[in-house]
């Protein structure tokens, strides 16, 4: 059964230095999937579309910042979501590791 790797507070940080040029306080959410906890960051008004953005491989939700400092958070709600596997602060379930897409949907 594969341990969680605990994530370095340097990352931590770097991640957090980047939500912090998104243009507004974000919102910070960790939401419980089949796979683990993912993070999913928030930023615009509550009452707006939303407007969801998923990183590529190997990236993390906060890769979005300029998106939103362009104006994407004026008009929508923004959820940046930290993808299952991938860095970022999810916490993968043990024994319940991502296989598919079809596991990356859900």
């Amino acid at each position: 059964m594969p341990v969680p790797v605990p994530v370095p507070d340097s990352f931590r940080t770097a991640y957090d230095e980047a939500l912090g040029r998104w243009p507004g306080p974000v919102d910070r959410a960790d939401v419980p999937t089949p796979y683990g906890t993912t993070r999913v960051n928030g930023l615009g008004p509550a009452a707006a579309p939303p407007f969801v953005l998923l990183p590529g491989g190997g990236a993390t939700s906060a890769v979005w910042g300029a998106c939103a400092a362009a104006g994407l958070a004026r008009r929508h709600r923004v959820h940046g979501v930290d993808l299952m596997g991938d860095p970022g602060c999810g916490v993968p379930r043990p024994g319940h590791p991502v296989r598919s897409v079809e596991d990356l949907v859900r």
